[in-house]
Protein backbone atom coordinates (compact mmCIF):
# COMPACT_ATOMS: atom_id res chain seq x y z
CA UNK A 1 0.00 0.00 0.00
CA UNK A 2 1.28 3.49 -0.76
CA UNK A 3 0.05 6.98 -0.03
CA UNK A 4 1.23 10.11 -1.81
CA UNK A 5 1.04 13.54 -0.19
CA UNK A 6 1.73 16.73 -2.20
CA UNK A 7 2.88 20.01 -0.67
CA UNK A 8 0.86 22.55 -2.66
CA UNK A 9 3.26 25.40 -1.85
CA UNK A 10 6.20 23.90 -3.74
CA UNK A 11 4.43 21.03 -5.56
CA UNK A 12 6.80 18.47 -4.01
CA UNK A 13 5.34 15.02 -3.38
CA UNK A 14 6.17 12.53 -0.65
CA UNK A 15 5.36 8.84 -0.99
CA UNK A 16 4.60 6.76 2.10
CA UNK A 17 4.81 2.98 1.72
CA UNK A 18 3.75 0.11 3.98
CA UNK A 19 0.88 2.12 5.48
CA UNK A 20 -2.79 1.49 4.91
CA UNK A 21 -3.78 5.16 5.14
CA UNK A 22 -7.02 6.09 3.46
CA UNK A 23 -6.83 9.75 4.54
CA UNK A 24 -4.08 12.24 5.38
CA UNK A 25 -4.16 15.81 6.66
CA UNK A 26 -2.06 18.50 8.27
CA UNK A 27 -3.50 19.75 11.58
CA UNK A 28 -1.68 22.49 13.51
CA UNK A 29 1.52 21.70 11.60
CA UNK A 30 1.38 17.96 12.35
CA UNK A 31 0.94 15.37 9.58
CA UNK A 32 -1.73 12.78 10.41
CA UNK A 33 -2.60 9.56 8.60
CA UNK A 34 -5.81 7.62 9.19
CA UNK A 35 -6.77 4.12 8.15
CA UNK A 36 -8.27 0.87 9.42
CA UNK A 37 -5.46 0.60 11.99
CA UNK A 38 -6.27 3.96 13.57
CA UNK A 39 -4.89 7.51 13.56
CA UNK A 40 -1.11 8.02 13.31
CA UNK A 41 1.16 11.05 13.57
CA UNK A 42 3.81 11.02 10.85
CA UNK A 43 7.32 12.44 11.06
CA UNK A 44 7.58 12.53 14.85
CA UNK A 45 10.32 9.90 15.19
CA UNK A 46 13.70 9.00 13.70
CA UNK A 47 12.54 5.40 13.18
CA UNK A 48 9.47 3.35 12.38
CA UNK A 49 9.01 1.23 15.51
CA UNK A 50 12.81 0.88 15.79
CA UNK A 51 13.41 0.27 12.07
CA UNK A 52 15.43 2.96 10.23
CA UNK A 53 13.31 4.94 7.78
CA UNK A 54 14.54 4.54 4.20
CA UNK A 55 14.14 7.70 2.13
CA UNK A 56 15.17 8.77 -1.36
CA UNK A 57 14.42 11.31 -4.05
CA UNK A 58 15.02 11.49 -7.80
CA UNK A 59 15.31 14.97 -9.33
CA UNK A 60 14.06 15.48 -12.87
CA UNK A 61 16.08 13.87 -15.65
CA UNK A 62 18.25 16.47 -17.42
CA UNK A 63 20.74 17.03 -20.21
CA UNK A 64 22.24 20.02 -18.33
CA UNK A 65 21.54 22.23 -21.36
CA UNK A 66 24.19 20.45 -23.44
CA UNK A 67 23.25 18.49 -26.59
CA UNK A 68 26.42 16.40 -26.83
CA UNK A 69 27.07 13.16 -24.99
CA UNK A 70 28.47 13.71 -21.53
CA UNK A 71 30.30 12.05 -18.68
CA UNK A 72 29.79 12.88 -15.02
CA UNK A 73 33.20 12.71 -13.29
CA UNK A 74 32.21 14.44 -10.02
CA UNK A 75 29.06 15.26 -8.05
CA UNK A 76 28.79 17.71 -5.14
CA UNK A 77 25.86 17.39 -2.75
CA UNK A 78 25.14 20.53 -0.71
CA UNK A 79 22.86 20.19 2.28
CA UNK A 80 22.46 18.84 5.79
CA UNK A 81 22.73 15.24 6.91
CA UNK A 82 23.60 13.28 10.01
CA UNK A 83 24.87 10.23 8.15
CA UNK A 84 26.04 9.04 4.77
CA UNK A 85 24.16 9.21 1.47
CA UNK A 86 23.96 6.69 -1.33
CA UNK A 87 23.34 7.54 -4.98
CA UNK A 88 22.76 5.84 -8.31
CA UNK A 89 23.20 7.36 -11.77
CA UNK A 90 20.83 6.34 -14.59
CA UNK A 91 21.47 7.30 -18.22
CA UNK A 92 18.90 7.79 -20.95
CA UNK A 93 19.42 4.22 -22.15
CA UNK A 94 18.11 3.01 -18.72
CA UNK A 95 21.61 1.85 -17.71
CA UNK A 96 22.10 2.36 -13.97
CA UNK A 97 25.46 2.40 -12.22
CA UNK A 98 25.94 2.43 -8.48
CA UNK A 99 24.99 2.55 -5.76
CA UNK A 100 27.89 4.72 -4.67
CA UNK A 101 28.52 5.94 -1.14
CA UNK A 102 28.78 9.68 -0.46
CA UNK A 103 30.48 9.96 2.91
CA UNK A 104 29.24 12.84 5.03
CA UNK A 105 31.59 15.23 6.79
CA UNK A 106 31.72 15.18 10.56
CA UNK A 107 30.74 18.86 10.72
CA UNK A 108 27.32 20.06 11.81
CA UNK A 109 25.08 22.25 9.69
CA UNK A 110 25.29 22.67 5.93
CA UNK A 111 28.04 20.68 4.28
CA UNK A 112 29.35 19.87 0.83
CA UNK A 113 30.02 16.24 -0.01
CA UNK A 114 32.21 15.78 -3.09
CA UNK A 115 32.18 12.33 -4.63
CA UNK A 116 32.87 10.49 -7.87
CA UNK A 117 30.14 10.59 -10.49
CA UNK A 118 29.03 7.90 -12.89
CA UNK A 119 32.40 6.65 -14.06
CA UNK A 120 32.44 5.13 -17.53
CA UNK A 121 28.87 6.13 -18.41
CA UNK A 122 28.10 8.33 -21.42
CA UNK A 123 24.65 9.89 -21.68
CA UNK A 124 22.52 12.59 -23.23
CA UNK A 125 20.04 12.69 -20.31
CA UNK A 126 20.73 11.53 -16.77
CA UNK A 127 18.90 11.15 -13.46
CA UNK A 128 20.44 10.76 -10.02
CA UNK A 129 18.69 8.85 -7.23
CA UNK A 130 19.81 10.04 -3.78
CA UNK A 131 19.08 7.82 -0.75
CA UNK A 132 19.85 7.89 2.95
CA UNK A 133 21.97 5.17 4.56
CA UNK A 134 20.70 3.42 7.72
CA UNK A 135 17.82 5.89 8.10
CA UNK A 136 20.05 8.97 8.30
CA UNK A 137 18.36 12.38 8.18
CA UNK A 138 19.18 14.35 5.03
CA UNK A 139 18.06 17.51 3.28
CA UNK A 140 19.83 18.17 -0.03
CA UNK A 141 19.68 21.82 -1.09
CA UNK A 142 21.51 21.41 -4.39
CA UNK A 143 23.36 18.93 -6.54
CA UNK A 144 26.29 20.36 -8.48
CA UNK A 145 27.98 18.35 -11.19
CA UNK A 146 31.21 18.51 -13.15
CA UNK A 147 30.43 17.60 -16.76
CA UNK A 148 32.80 16.32 -19.39
CA UNK A 149 31.22 16.90 -22.81
CA UNK A 150 32.06 14.77 -25.84
CA UNK A 151 31.90 16.98 -28.94
CA UNK A 152 31.85 14.83 -32.05
CA UNK A 153 30.97 15.49 -35.65
CA UNK A 154 27.58 14.54 -37.04
CA UNK A 155 27.62 11.34 -39.09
Amino acid sequence: MQTIRTNLENMASTQYTNHDFTRMCVCKGKILGAGPGGLFRIGCSDSDNGTPIDAYFIPVSTNFGEINTKRLPFINFLGRCDGNLSYEVTGDDETTIGPYLAIANTSKGTQRIRTKGGRGMEFFYVSIKVSNVDGAFFAVDSIQVALSSEKRGIK
